[in-house]
Protein backbone atom coordinates (compact mmCIF):
# COMPACT_ATOMS: atom_id res chain seq x y z
CA UNK A 1 0.00 0.00 0.00
CA UNK A 2 1.29 3.45 -0.90
CA UNK A 3 1.84 5.88 1.96
CA UNK A 4 0.07 9.18 1.46
CA UNK A 5 1.32 12.59 2.47
CA UNK A 6 -0.68 14.77 4.85
CA UNK A 7 -1.72 16.94 1.90
CA UNK A 8 -2.90 13.92 -0.09
CA UNK A 9 -4.90 12.64 2.88
CA UNK A 10 -6.51 16.06 3.19
CA UNK A 11 -7.64 15.89 -0.45
CA UNK A 12 -9.24 12.49 0.18
CA UNK A 13 -11.08 13.70 3.30
CA UNK A 14 -14.50 14.40 1.75
CA UNK A 15 -17.43 16.42 3.06
CA UNK A 16 -20.73 15.98 1.21
CA UNK A 17 -22.86 19.03 1.98
CA UNK A 18 -26.66 19.14 2.17
CA UNK A 19 -27.22 15.75 0.55
CA UNK A 20 -30.02 13.22 0.96
CA UNK A 21 -29.08 9.95 2.65
CA UNK A 22 -30.69 6.51 2.51
CA UNK A 23 -30.50 3.32 4.58
CA UNK A 24 -28.53 4.93 7.43
CA UNK A 25 -27.06 2.58 10.03
CA UNK A 26 -25.05 5.17 11.88
CA UNK A 27 -25.95 4.60 15.54
CA UNK A 28 -25.46 0.83 15.66
CA UNK A 29 -23.68 -1.41 13.13
CA UNK A 30 -25.84 -3.67 10.98
CA UNK A 31 -24.96 -6.84 9.11
CA UNK A 32 -24.01 -6.39 5.45
CA UNK A 33 -26.25 -8.79 3.51
CA UNK A 34 -23.51 -9.48 0.95
CA UNK A 35 -20.36 -9.80 3.05
CA UNK A 36 -21.93 -10.80 6.37
CA UNK A 37 -19.78 -8.21 8.14
CA UNK A 38 -21.14 -5.90 10.82
CA UNK A 39 -20.68 -2.27 9.80
CA UNK A 40 -21.92 1.27 10.11
CA UNK A 41 -23.11 2.59 6.75
CA UNK A 42 -25.20 5.00 4.76
CA UNK A 43 -25.96 5.71 1.14
CA UNK A 44 -25.37 9.28 -0.09
CA UNK A 45 -27.38 10.55 -3.08
CA UNK A 46 -26.55 13.35 -5.51
CA UNK A 47 -29.49 14.46 -7.66
CA UNK A 48 -28.93 15.23 -11.33
CA UNK A 49 -31.32 18.21 -11.28
CA UNK A 50 -29.34 19.95 -8.50
CA UNK A 51 -26.20 21.77 -9.72
CA UNK A 52 -24.74 21.82 -6.22
CA UNK A 53 -25.04 18.03 -6.03
CA UNK A 54 -23.43 17.56 -9.43
CA UNK A 55 -20.53 19.80 -8.41
CA UNK A 56 -19.93 17.42 -5.51
CA UNK A 57 -20.01 14.45 -7.90
CA UNK A 58 -17.24 16.07 -9.95
CA UNK A 59 -15.22 16.66 -6.79
CA UNK A 60 -15.56 12.98 -5.83
CA UNK A 61 -14.57 11.86 -9.34
CA UNK A 62 -11.42 13.95 -9.17
CA UNK A 63 -10.62 12.56 -5.72
CA UNK A 64 -11.14 9.01 -7.01
CA UNK A 65 -8.67 9.57 -9.83
CA UNK A 66 -6.13 11.08 -7.45
CA UNK A 67 -6.54 8.26 -4.94
CA UNK A 68 -6.00 5.72 -7.73
CA UNK A 69 -2.84 7.39 -9.04
CA UNK A 70 -1.35 7.76 -5.58
CA UNK A 71 -2.15 4.14 -4.63
CA UNK A 72 -1.60 2.30 -7.91
CA UNK A 73 1.24 4.27 -9.46
CA UNK A 74 2.18 3.50 -13.10
CA UNK A 75 -0.69 1.00 -13.43
CA UNK A 76 -3.32 3.53 -12.36
CA UNK A 77 -4.93 4.16 -15.75
CA UNK A 78 -5.40 0.44 -16.38
CA UNK A 79 -6.69 -0.15 -12.86
CA UNK A 80 -9.09 2.81 -13.06
CA UNK A 81 -10.63 1.38 -16.23
CA UNK A 82 -10.97 -2.06 -14.66
CA UNK A 83 -12.51 -0.65 -11.49
CA UNK A 84 -15.03 1.58 -13.26
CA UNK A 85 -16.20 -1.39 -15.33
CA UNK A 86 -16.18 -3.81 -12.43
CA UNK A 87 -19.76 -3.41 -11.27
CA UNK A 88 -21.03 -2.92 -7.74
CA UNK A 89 -18.01 -4.42 -5.98
CA UNK A 90 -15.48 -1.90 -7.31
CA UNK A 91 -17.25 1.13 -8.80
CA UNK A 92 -17.63 3.49 -5.84
CA UNK A 93 -19.71 6.17 -7.59
CA UNK A 94 -22.76 4.64 -9.24
CA UNK A 95 -25.70 5.98 -11.20
CA UNK A 96 -29.48 5.58 -10.99
CA UNK A 97 -32.12 7.24 -13.17
CA UNK A 98 -32.37 10.47 -11.19
CA UNK A 99 -29.22 10.53 -9.09
CA UNK A 100 -25.69 9.31 -8.49
CA UNK A 101 -24.93 7.55 -5.23
CA UNK A 102 -22.14 6.23 -3.06
CA UNK A 103 -22.17 3.83 -0.12
CA UNK A 104 -19.81 4.68 2.72
CA UNK A 105 -19.09 2.31 5.60
CA UNK A 106 -17.12 1.95 8.80
CA UNK A 107 -15.73 -1.12 10.54
CA UNK A 108 -17.03 -0.92 14.14
CA UNK A 109 -13.76 -2.42 15.42
CA UNK A 110 -11.92 0.61 14.04
CA UNK A 111 -14.30 3.55 13.71
CA UNK A 112 -17.50 4.82 15.27
CA UNK A 113 -18.96 7.65 13.18
CA UNK A 114 -19.98 10.84 14.96
CA UNK A 115 -23.64 11.79 14.54
CA UNK A 116 -24.45 15.39 15.42
CA UNK A 117 -27.27 17.93 15.19
CA UNK A 118 -27.19 21.31 13.42
CA UNK A 119 -25.49 22.43 16.60
CA UNK A 120 -22.39 20.30 16.11
CA UNK A 121 -21.74 20.18 19.85
CA UNK A 122 -24.97 18.17 20.34
CA UNK A 123 -24.60 14.45 19.73
CA UNK A 124 -27.71 12.80 18.31
CA UNK A 125 -29.28 9.57 19.52
CA UNK A 126 -31.67 7.22 17.66
CA UNK A 127 -34.62 8.40 19.75
CA UNK A 128 -34.13 11.97 18.50
CA UNK A 129 -35.59 10.84 15.18
CA UNK A 130 -33.35 13.21 13.22
CA UNK A 131 -31.54 10.63 11.06
CA UNK A 132 -33.64 8.55 8.64
CA UNK A 133 -33.85 7.63 4.95
CA UNK A 134 -34.58 10.87 3.13
CA UNK A 135 -33.18 13.38 5.59
CA UNK A 136 -30.84 16.09 4.33
CA UNK A 137 -27.45 15.81 6.00
CA UNK A 138 -23.76 16.52 5.79
CA UNK A 139 -21.68 13.35 5.45
CA UNK A 140 -17.95 13.10 6.17
CA UNK A 141 -15.81 10.23 4.87
CA UNK A 142 -12.26 9.33 3.89
CA UNK A 143 -11.85 8.02 0.36
CA UNK A 144 -9.21 5.45 -0.54
CA UNK A 145 -8.22 3.22 -3.45
CA UNK A 146 -7.65 -0.44 -2.71
CA UNK A 147 -6.77 -3.64 -4.53
CA UNK A 148 -4.12 -6.31 -4.96
CA UNK A 149 -3.13 -9.20 -2.72
CA UNK A 150 -3.54 -8.59 1.01
CA UNK A 151 -1.43 -9.95 3.87
CA UNK A 152 -3.54 -13.12 3.97
CA UNK A 153 -2.89 -13.82 0.30
CA UNK A 154 -6.44 -12.93 -0.73
CA UNK A 155 -6.84 -11.08 -4.02
CA UNK A 156 -8.77 -7.83 -3.50
CA UNK A 157 -10.42 -6.34 -6.64
CA UNK A 158 -9.15 -2.89 -7.57
CA UNK A 159 -11.64 -0.19 -6.68
CA UNK A 160 -12.51 2.52 -4.19
CA UNK A 161 -14.08 2.63 -0.74
CA UNK A 162 -15.13 5.33 1.69
CA UNK A 163 -14.75 5.15 5.46
CA UNK A 164 -17.74 6.80 7.11
CA UNK A 165 -16.59 9.28 9.78
CA UNK A 166 -19.63 11.39 10.58
CA UNK A 167 -23.16 12.53 9.78
CA UNK A 168 -24.70 15.91 10.64
CA UNK A 169 -28.41 16.62 10.54
CA UNK A 170 -29.18 19.60 8.27
CA UNK A 171 -32.89 19.61 7.47
CA UNK A 172 -35.95 17.39 7.97
CA UNK A 173 -36.92 16.57 4.39
CA UNK A 174 -39.50 14.01 3.28
CA UNK A 175 -38.72 10.38 4.05
CA UNK A 176 -38.19 8.20 1.01
CA UNK A 177 -41.10 6.02 -0.09
CA UNK A 178 -41.71 3.10 2.22
CA UNK A 179 -39.80 4.72 5.10
CA UNK A 180 -41.31 6.42 8.13
CA UNK A 181 -39.44 8.99 10.19
CA UNK A 182 -40.16 9.57 13.86
CA UNK A 183 -43.11 11.88 14.59
CA UNK A 184 -42.10 15.55 14.83
CA UNK A 185 -43.15 18.13 17.42
CA UNK A 186 -45.64 19.75 15.05
CA UNK A 187 -47.39 16.39 14.55
CA UNK A 188 -48.74 16.61 18.10
CA UNK A 189 -51.30 18.90 19.72
CA UNK A 190 -50.14 21.15 22.54
CA UNK A 191 -52.32 20.00 25.44
CA UNK A 192 -50.30 21.51 28.29
CA UNK A 193 -52.88 24.22 29.09
CA UNK A 194 -56.17 22.56 28.15
CA UNK A 195 -57.45 22.45 31.76
CA UNK A 196 -57.35 18.64 31.97
CA UNK A 197 -56.39 17.32 35.40
CA UNK A 198 -54.34 14.13 35.36
CA UNK A 199 -55.87 13.27 38.75
CA UNK A 200 -59.14 12.63 36.91
CA UNK A 201 -57.55 9.43 35.60
CA UNK A 202 -57.15 7.99 39.08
Amino acid sequence: MAYLTAEQRKELHIKCSKVRIAYPHVFEPARNAQSGAMEYSTQVRFYKNKPEDMAQVEHIRKAMDNAARWAWGPDAEKRIKQAKNGGNTTCFLREDDDYFFINVKANPDRTTPRVVDRDKTRTLKPEDGRIYSGVTANVIFDLYARGGVNKSGINIPYGWSGTLLGVQFVEATDAFAGVSATARDDDFDDLADDGFDDDDLI
